[in-house]
């Protein structure tokens, strides 16, 4: 779907915006004072909402793909033992981020749960560990299922490391975060399944984390309070099911379009923990059926287009992180939503981008961008590669084409070449021939002319002569004759020849003879 990334921004601005101003609005009290938009900015809130849109930027501009490229070429011909060494690295580093809030100097307790460090030299600036490692978890879970891919599909033995570690980063965030732990392991077990694993192998592995979590709650009073209050809040609505009935009577005071923004009633003092996880109750009450309508769209959006980014997405790494992030959200914002209408015991899960948290609302939304980045990287090397197919097709034509040139052009030059070379001697040497054979038979033709002419000019002479003599003399008047006869006799054999060549001839001579004369 071509337009996915622009609906995954667009949603997370969009929630993001409602989740400002809905815990601004849960944040009212009877006695304080008026607050304007600009106070509204300049608060916690408004500050992480703009944290967040720069982490969804940030995020959208990653280079994952090129980094995965990083990775494929550092690993060489060892990918599995490179995946490991990463796997344990960045494990380590996840591991001692979940142990901070338990640290002297670091932990921040909040209603005796520590699940928040503070920044040293900032006191009123805390940071949520948890929330740090759900993500960090994800992308780690990923790159080492992608380095390690060969071998995830041969047995259990080689997904063991992951457990391993993947259990070590969860164990700290399990004592105070049941909820949270239990999201995160749900995380890591749909990650190795689709990374390759067999699910029927790791089936009876999943029995040891239920054990865990069942003792977990079986320890600690206020879980199995949970438990009780789950199968009925109205057994006790005072006291243990207090969260649940105040919850579902936010959600029915806002019927189908609310009492209005900023007109919810049980956010003063009625409704516990309204800025965090019974944020979903507030949207309820002041924007009714309709504002609730939006935020189920808003993240059923966001879920359709991190889909189909992953289904698009043909790279192991990348596909993986897709599949990571868009579960996480998925579960996240189902398990709250649960708990806010009592269909689910209370889990301490906030709402994704909406409930209160500055840390949530900017990792969660960084992560929103990786699935931009992932899809706008991938259509950029898809134009890139058309545009090379494109250029290469181009550049066979014009080799073609220059190919047909320089065969025309060769053509040409062998033309040039016959035409320099033999046609012009040849033609030369007949031209020479016609010429010679043409002068040949002009001389031919107009050679007898002239013989006749020039015997003629003798005869004519003779005949004069004769004439001259038979004058003179009178003597031997029978040879004259025969001398007369002889001439006729001449004159008719060469009649068969041209008169206009004859007679121009002796007319030629008669002429030069009166001037002579």
């Amino acid at each position: 779907m071509r337009a996915a990334p622009q609906i995954i921004a667009l949603a997370t601005i969009a929630l993001l915006t409602l989740g400002m101003v809905m815990v601004t609005s849960a944040a009212m009290s009877l006695d304080a004072q008026a607050f304007t938009f600009r106070d509204v900015l300049e608060s916690k809130t408004g500050v992480a909402f703009g944290l967040a849109v720069f982490a969804l930027l940030l995020g959208a501009i990653t280079p994952l793909r090129s980094l995965m490229r990083v990775l494929a070429r550092a690993a060489g011909d060892e990918p599995q033992r490179f995946g490991l060494f990463l796997l344990m690295l960045a494990g380590g580093l996840l591991f001692i981020v979940a142990i901070l809030p338990y640290l002297p100097g670091f932990g921040h307790a909040v209603n005796n749960s520590r699940r928040w460090i503070r920044v040293p030299g900032i006191a009123s600036l805390t940071i949520q560990p948890s929330e740090i490692v759900k993500w960090g978890l994800v992308l780690v879970l990923a790159i080492a299922l992608w380095l390690r891919r060969n071998a995830t599909t041969q047995g259990l033995r080689p997904v063991l490391p992951l457990l391993l570690v993947a259990g070590l980063v969860i164990a700290p965030v399990v004592i105070e975060d049941l909820g949270t732990g239990v999201l995160l392991l749900a995380v890591a077990g749909v990650l190795i399944v689709a990374g390759g694993a067999c699910w029927w192998k790791l089936a009876p592995l999943g029995l040891v984390p239920l054990a865990g979590a069942v003792a977990l709650v079986a320890i600690e009073p206020y879980r199995m309070a949970r438990i009780r209050t789950f199968l009925d809040p109205f057994a006790d609505p005072q006291g243990e099911g207090y969260h649940v009935v105040q919850s579902m009577a936010t959600i029915a005071g806002g019927d189908t379009l609310g009492r209005g923004l900023g007109m919810g009633i049980q956010k003063f003092g009625y409704l516990p923990e309204d800025q965090t996880d019974f944020v979903f109750a507030v949207v309820n009450e002041e924007l009714g059926l309709a504002g609730a309508a939006l935020v189920v769209f808003l993240y059923l959006a966001i879920l359709w287009a991190g889909f189909a980014i992953m289904r698009a997405e043909r790279q192991l790494a990348l596909k993986l992180i897709a599949l990571g992030v868009v579960t996480t959200i998925g579960a996240q914002a189902a398990i709250n939503l649960l708990v806010v209408t009592g269909w689910a015991p209370a889990k301490g899960i906030p709402l994704p981008l909406l409930s209160s948290g500055g840390t949530g609302w900017i990792m969660t939304a960084g992560s929103l961008g990786l699935l931009v980045s992932i899809d706008r990287s991938r259509r950029d090397e898809t134009i890139d590669d058309i545009e090379d197919e494109w250029e290469d097709e181009d550049f066979e034509e014009d080799e073609d084409g220059q190919d047909e040139a320089d065969e025309d052009e060769a053509e040409e030059d062998g033309l040039d070449e016959d035409w320099d070379d033999d046609e012009p001697a040849a033609a030369q040497d007949e031209w020479e021939g016609d010429e010679a054979d043409e002068q040949e038979q002009w001389e031919g033709d107009n050679e007898p002319s002239g013989a006749v002419e020039f015997e003629a000019d003798e005869e004519v002479e003779d005949e004069l002569e004769d004439e001259y003599e038979e004058d003179e003399d009178d003597a031997e008047p029978g040879a004259n004759d025969a001398a007369e006869d002889a001439t006729d006799e001449q004159l008719d054999e060469d009649d068969w020849e041209p008169e206009a060549s004859l007679w121009d001839g002796l007319y030629d001579d008669d002429e030069v003879d009166d001037e002579a004369r």
